[in-house]
């Protein structure tokens, strides 16, 4: 079990209760601290769950935590849990178990919940429209048993989610370069194009605050978001981003007419910018070693069935995140 945390003394305490009230016990919880400034590291020590701390030497985002978080883990199957989810008991059992009746499947995806509104789903796995647009499944919808089930997505939110460490060692670690934002997607197109399989499971029960750490609707969480959007979806098929043009620049216009609404142009502008400096040929040569016959096809069916599940969110007036 690895927790990414920065700053989290807040938040900390009711993550680790949380863990600590699992039916199953994970075998090592790593908080993977990224040079915090308060007193998170004492909180860790005192609690009785005894995690284990790992401080980074300097503050380098939520990837590069992850990365250190998985390579100190010894387990072949690595959860990644965000500070401010709070994981209802049956979690990591619901996981495991699904882990091990899907030995073909690599990810796993929780069903998470919204803290502000309990009875919404935040996230029930990862999907991207056809003009690459980003879509969490299920977001805003009322909570029901048709989420209860499991069912292959494209990837899994990193916020609550299970991996297979051989995933990683297939298709590299998380990119770094991200700093925040987009680096689940970053993962999850990366085992599509290598043939691995991400599954949702809906027994998997957390609730997430999110954006606690950065802050909601905050000017750097608007740059990032908007920075890393072009590298992640050109990098894993630049000749199928090309032909999606003008989807691609429709999706780009809704951002920014998004970013206005919410008053910040200037950060999604400059991301937007900054994120044509990081579309150079290396991580698309590193996507392209792992590739697997039919990568192409997948990812255009992906595209379609995340087109479909937006156009029914917004047919039932609940608009997707």
């Amino acid at each position: 079990m690895v927790i990414p945390s920065r700053d989290g003394a807040l938040l900390l305490p009711a993550c680790l209760d949380a863990l600590a009230r699992q039916t199953v016990r994970a075998a090592r919880v790593i908080v993977v601290d990224d040079h915090s400034g308060d007193d998170s590291r004492e909180i860790v020590q005192r609690h009785p769950l005894s995690a284990e701390w790992l401080p980074l030497c300097a503050a380098t985002g939520f990837p590069a935590a992850a990365n250190a978080g998985l390579a100190s883990a010894r387990t072949a199957l690595v959860a990644l849990l965000n500070n401010d989810a709070r994981p209802e008991p049956k979690w990591l059992e619901a996981l495991l178990q699904a882990a091990r009746e899907e030995p073909d499947c690599q990810a796993f995806a929780s069903r998470i919940l919204s803290s502000d509104r309990p009875d919404r789903i935040d996230s029930a796995g990862l999907a991207l429209t056809e003009g690459f647009g980003q879509l969490s499944i299920g977001a805003l919808e009322r909570d029901g048993p048709e989420f209860d089930g499991r069912h292959e997505v494209l990837g899994a939110c990193a916020a609550a989610a299970l991996y297979r460490k051989s995933l990683f060692t297939r298709i590299g670690p998380f990119d770094e370069e991200l700093v925040m934002y987009w680096e689940d997607y970053d993962i999850a197109l990366r085992a599509q194009q290598a043939g691995l399989r991400t599954l949702y499971v809906g027994a998997a029960r957390v609730r997430h605050l999110g954006q606690a750490t950065i802050g909601r609707n905050s000017s750097r969480a608007a740059y990032y978001y908007h920075r890393n959007w072009l590298p992640v979806i050109v990098r894993c098929d630049p000749a199928l981003a090309f032909t999606r043009a003008p989807w691609i620049i429709l999706t780009a216009l809704r951002m920014i007419g998004l970013a206005v609404s919410r008053g910040r142009l200037p950060a999604c502008l400059l991301g937007l910018m900054a994120g044509c400096l990081l579309l150079g040929p290396r991580r698309v040569k590193a996507v392209a070693a792992t590739r697997s016959p039919g990568a192409r096809d997948r990812l255009l069916a992906s595209l379609k069935e995340g087109s479909r599940l937006r156009r029914a969110a917004r047919r039932a007036d609940r608009p997707p995140a």
